[in-house]
Formats: structure tokens, C-alpha cells, sequence
């Protein structure tokens, strides 16, 4: 599941990174893979998001949207500046990560791009590690 986590994860950031120039080496803007239900649910617990409502029926999907947000405030004491969001759903539910709990411990709609380079990576690293010790 890692290997398809990640190359999920590295299409987000190649999609941030390309400029658009109207050529055919521009990333494309959908990136589309094809699973069954059980590999759905797989990415559903591989990006800790909320269990929806019901197991994926047949012709479910999952979106995983990038999205840009400008001029976003980290904190008083820096400026301005622009980032990356990614929004999960299923069939048109959003799906919240545990990853994305804002100050008060509620789930957020979006993760920022790099907390989630970050936690699916270091998901693996653990995940390494713990199989290891077995």
C-alpha cells in the first residue's frame, strides 16, 4: 500500500511544481488509478481518514484534491505566504484525516500538502520498523 500512498503523495508535489506552460510536459491536472473496494479502504486507513458511512460500493472512488490556497497566515509573527491543501472524499463525502486535528482536536477538511508528505512517510518508516521488530 505504501508504494501507491506514496506515489499518490509525489504526483501532488509534481502538480504544485510544474508550471503551467500549455505543452504537453505539463503534469496533468487528474491523475486517475484504478482499485477495488478493498484497495480503497486500504488508502482510507493508509491516510488515517475518518470510516465513511458505508463499505465502497461498486464504482466508488476516492478524490484527492490539491488544492492552492493564497495568502495564508501561519502565525502573527510571519507573513503571508502561499500553500498547498489536500481535501480527501469518497463518493463525494469528505473523509477528514486524523492527521489534519487543528488546536481544539477537531478534524479539519484539509491537510496541509507537507504534513501529509510527512505523516505518510513517516506511517512507512514506522510500519519498517515495526515488522522489523516482529
Amino acid at each position: 500500500m505504501y508504494e501507491m500512498v506514496q506515489d499518490m503523495v509525489d504526483g501532488l508535489h509534481r502538480s504544485k511544481n510544474c508550471p503551467r506552460s500549455g505543452t504537453e510536459d505539463d503534469e496533468p491536472f487528474l491523475h486517475v488509478f484504478s482499485a477495488h473496494d478493498s484497495t480503497l479502504m486500504g488508502l482510507i486507513c493508509a491516510f488515517h481518514l475518518q470510516q465513511p458511512s458505508q463499505w465502497p460500493h461498486y464504482a466508488s472512488y476516492i478524490k484527492v484534491e490539491l488544492i492552492e490556497v493564497e495568502d495564508i497566515q501561519l502565525s502573527e509573527a510571519t507573513q503571508s505566504q502561499k500553500g498547498y491543501f489536500v481535501r480527501f472524499s469518497l463518493n463525494g463525502e469528505v473523509l477528514r484525516s486524523a492527521w489534519s486535528k487543528d488546536e481544539s482536536g477537531e478534524l479539519n477538511d484539509l491537510i496541509s500538502l507537507d504534513k501529509l508528505t510527512e505523516m505518510a512517510s513517516k506511517e512507512h518508516h514506522d510500519d519498517g520498523v515495526a515488522m522489523m521488530e516482529e
